[in-house]
C-alpha cells in the first residue's frame, strides 16, 4: 500500500496556476479593448452633438438678431399695441375667425381690409373689449 504524505511531497501541479493567470490576463485585455472602443464612441458621439448644439445656438442667436431686428423696426404705436395683441392671442378668448367672418359679412365685396391694428384692451365685465384700426382698400369701379 502507497501512503501518501504531503510534507515529503508537495503539490506540483503548475500548469493550473498559469492556465488561470493567462485567461485573467486574456479576459482583461479583451475588456480593456472593448472600454477603450466604447469610450471612442461615446466620444465621437460627444462631439457630434456639441456641433449640433452650436449650430443650434448658432441658429437661436440668428433668430434673436431677426427678432431685435424686427422689435426695432416697429413704430411706437405698433410696439404700444404689440402686449395688447400678446394678451389676446395668448387669453384665447378673442375670437380672430368670428371678426374675420363678420367683416367679410357686413364689408361690401369692392372693400378689402388690408391691415388691422388692436389697441386699448381691457376688460369689462366677463368680456375682453379692444379698439380695431381697420386699413381697408376698396377697388375702383369701371
Amino acid at each position: 500500500m502507497n501512503t501518501l504524505n504531503l510534507a515529503s511531497k508537495p503539490f506540483s501541479n503548475r500548469f493550473l496556476p498559469w492556465l488561470l493567470t493567462s485567461l485573467i490576463l486574456f479576459v482583461s485585455i479583451v475588456s480593456l479593448l472593448f472600454i477603450a472602443r466604447a469610450t471612442a464612441n461615446n466620444r465621437k458621439q460627444a462631439e457630434a452633438l456639441q456641433l449640433e448644439l452650436n449650430t443650434l445656438k448658432q441658429k437661436e442667436q440668428g433668430m434673436m438678431d431677426v427678432a431685435q431686428q424686427v422689435k426695432n423696426d416697429l413704430t411706437t404705436d405698433q410696439q404700444k399695441a404689440l402686449p395688447a395683441a400678446h394678451v389676446l392671442v395668448d387669453r384665447k378668448q378673442f375670437s380672430w375667425s368670428r371678426l374675420l367672418a363678420d367683416l367679410e359679412s357686413s364689408l361690401p365685396g369692392s372693400v378689402r381690409v388690408s391691415r388691422i391694428a388692436v389697441r386699448n384692451v381691457t376688460k369689462q365685465g366677463d368680456q375682453t373689449v379692444a379698439e380695431l384700426e381697420l386699413a381697408v382698400l376698396r377697388r375702383a369701379r369701371k
